[in-house]
């Protein structure tokens, strides 16, 4: 049950989790086995493996789907590292969602 919780998956990565909670509420389990199996986990395994870097990864995701502008939290929060970027636009390429072009991706890494 989702009542009352908040999933930090929808800022990255909405379209299969919702097709995966879709295929679970139509006791489709087949398929949302297949969708978690597709990358879903993976990147949530990722995203969720350092509990202190999480909304860091969150917000990692959302900038890479064009979501917002830029990936930097605000101080005191830590600042986003090379490698994180690049394994989540890794996961999300393998999930088969859109990222931004990579030119944007690099300007963020020379900033870092």
């Amino acid at each position: 049950m989702f009542d009352g919780t908040v999933n930090g998956g929808f800022c990255y990565a909405m379209e299969p989790m919702i097709y995966y909670i879709l295929a679970w509420k139509r006791s489709d389990f087949a398929e949302a086995r297949r969708i978690w199996n597709s990358g879903l986990s993976q990147l949530n395994d990722f995203v969720y493996g350092d509990y202190a870097r999480l909304h860091v990864r969150y917000k990692i995701g959302a900038w890479l789907r064009g979501f917002i502008p830029e990936p930097f939290m605000r101080p005191p929060q830590p600042t986003c590292k090379a490698e994180e970027i690049g394994d989540m636009e890794r996961l999300l390429k393998n999930l088969g969602l859109n990222v931004i072009p990579d030119i944007g991706v690099k300007k963020v890494i020379e900033k870092l």
